[in-house]
């Protein structure tokens, strides 16, 4: 059966001199020949993020390879659970938001569109309210003339309009076959080393502000070493790596504390503190507000 399929990631790129680089992913041709995009549903951002939700500054698109996947978005309006199988798409533009709910054992790709690039993941469902732990990743160039960077376009231009509802899943078919022929021509999974600016980290940090991150997880994903990554910080006027990260948390925390149902535990872990109080000094030291009083503000203006 297609669900007891085992996706192979391959094995570690090692660059001489750099260590060891993240996994990077192999094509799943088969399960996706055996399971075609048939449908793509489309989260909006009208409602405010809820608590523990992923707020995203760039469009993803899941594809389910194997088992179901139960998330919660946000549909026409209305907070909406949707379980996604193979075959089942979920696009979720910039600006819109995905919760967790409960998770049953799945496969996952997923695509985050950048603007000069495309990261491609392949994930294994881990337990609720867990976001999947990543299994492997590359990131693939995508210029303003490549075929690829078209399709992007043209699928999130028709993704806009419901008329277009129906051709999206030709149009994902068609994306996901022309990235699966640039990954497996062996594009470049990361920036070298001399390429790797403060700008792609501060990117990734965006994208991954609501999880554990460190100066020493970041070096090796980008495949850097830690002194080298506080160096590129260290040039920036407002500060290095770990101000960056606070100020990225922080700027998420203001948007969900105008929610006034939203509890401050919530939105100090969805914002990746896991002590409250270290969250509030943390919030009130780049803000000369506490969070509540910022709220107060925010709810009188």
């Amino acid at each position: 059966m297609v669900a007891d399929q085992k996706l192979k990631p391959t094995g570690p790129h090692r660059t001489p001199g750099r260590g060891t680089r993240p996994t990077t992913c192999e094509w799943p041709e088969q399960l996706l020949s055996a399971h075609p995009v048939r449908r793509v549903l489309v989260c909006g951002a009208r409602l405010p993020p809820p608590a523990g939700s992923q707020s995203l500054k760039l469009a993803q698109l899941y594809v389910p390879l194997a088992g179901t996947l139960e998330t919660q978005v946000e549909i026409k309006g209305h907070l909406t659970t949707v379980r996604l199988k193979p075959g089942t798409a979920l696009l979720a533009p910039a600006k819109a938001w995905v919760l967790p709910a409960t998770v049953p054992p799945a496969h996952l790709l997923s695509l985050l569109f950048g603007r000069k690039q495309v990261c491609i993941r392949i994930t294994a469902a881990g337990q609720a309210p867990a976001l999947p732990q990543t299994a492997c990743e590359s990131w693939l160039p995508c210029p303003q003339n490549a075929p690829a960077r078209k399709l992007i376009h043209a699928f999130l231009g028709l993704a806009a309009d419901e008329g277009f509802a129906r051709v999206l899943p030709e149009v994902a078919r068609a994306l996901l076959g022309c990235l699966g022929s640039q990954l497996q021509r062996g594009a470049p999974a990361l920036p070298s080393k001399g390429r790797v600016s403060v700008k792609a980290v501060s990117a990734f940090l965006r994208a991954h502000h609501h999880h554990k991150v460190t100066r020493d997880t970041v070096a090796e994903r980008f495949g850097i070493s830690r002194s080298h990554l506080s160096r590129l910080f260290g040039r920036q006027r407002h500060g290095g790596f770990s101000s960056c990260l606070s100020r990225i948390r922080i700027e998420h925390a203001k948007r969900l504390l105008k929610d006034a149902s939203l509890k401050l535990d919530d939105i100090a872990l969805s914002c990746g503190f896991d002590d409250t109080a270290y969250f509030c000094r943390v919030f009130k030291n780049l803000t000369k507000a506490t969070p509540r009083a910022y709220r107060t503000g925010q709810n009188q203006g």
